[in-house]
């Protein structure tokens, strides 16, 4: 996976209403009528799934509900120099990451899709920078702290951003911008 920075790397007020689909979308429509993999080739319990493939993830980390009802899945890019979690509309490949109070949508061939071998994902409801030990690490910060998927749901409406290990708070794609919440949700893996 390459690092942002290129031309995908644009902030999302740039965007306007760009809503082109990757060419990797057939997999999400397809999904929607056949029914995911029972069983997964071998190996670690949550490997990382390049979004540039056009195949159907094995199991993907399911978030919640996007503002227009489609699924969100768990994932992660580079930006800036940090590997950080992204959240994956299903629907149309919106691919939004938050840094420096800013959205920036990622393209197809930027970001990995979660998915499960083994194991459930569950959220553990957290708060003022706690990290629930079940967590795990999706990405670490050009200064080397750990980054941990946080998200919160307001109105039945999911949002997917992080915790870094020693901040006290969340950091959350909200409404077009990058907002922080005290009080959030972090992805383990039981």
């Amino acid at each position: 996976m390459r690092r942002a920075g290129g031309r995908g790397d644009l902030p999302l007020a740039q965007l306007g209403a760009l809503r082109r689909p990757c060419p990797g979308v057939l997999w999400q429509r397809a999904a929607s009528r056949a029914p995911v993999p029972s069983a997964c080739p071998a190996g670690p319990p949550f490997p990382w799934w390049n979004g540039a493939y056009d195949e159907q993830p094995c199991k993907p980390v399911i978030a919640g509900k996007a503002s227009n009802g489609s699924l969100l899945y768990v994932g992660r890019t580079w930006h800036n120099g940090n590997l950080l979690p992204v959240q994956i509309d299903t629907e149309y490949y919106n691919n939004l990451v938050a840094w420096n109070r800013r959205v920036y949508r990622k393209m197809c061939q930027q970001f990995e899709v979660l998915h499960l071998l083994r194991g459930r994902a569950e959220w553990i409801e957290a708060s003022d920078g706690d990290i629930p030990a079940q967590a795990f690490p999706v990405g670490i910060t050009s200064s080397g702290r750990k980054v941990f998927v946080a998200s919160i749901t307001r109105r039945g409406i999911t949002a997917v951003g992080r915790v870094v290990e020693g901040d006290s708070c969340s950091y959350i794609p909200y409404r077009y911008e990058e907002r922080t919440f005290k009080n959030y949700a972090v992805l383990a893996v039981l």
